[in-house]
């Protein structure tokens, strides 16, 4: 058996697979969609009805530039922060010389 596929609103033809039944879909963006299959005999003979599945995705945490501007952000802090430590550490260690 063998499977023609195609993602509605995404894709505008159909792609062959041949006997997987898996099937990975990446960088689709966030958006509703419908997956369309038909599935073919071993003579190649398609069914009439196309089964349809509708689904959702979402947008990754680190794909929004806000959570990726704040990661920078609190980076920076992070190192300014103990940057001071050190120096500091250094003075107090310098002075009880």
């Amino acid at each position: 058996m063998t499977f023609r596929y195609r993602l509605l609103d995404f894709d505008s033809h159909g792609n062959e697979a041949a006997t997987d039944a898996l099937l990975l879909l990446t960088n689709l963006p966030p958006g509703k969609y419908r997956f369309e299959v038909l599935a073919a005999n071993d003579d190649g003979v398609l069914e009439c009805d196309a089964r349809c599945l509708a689904f959702t995705t979402v947008a990754g945490l680190l794909s929004d530039e806000l959570v990726i501007a704040l990661c920078i952000v609190t980076l920076l802090l992070a190192t300014i922060l103990l940057v001071r430590l050190r120096v500091r550490s250094a003075a107090n260690g310098f002075g009880a010389l």
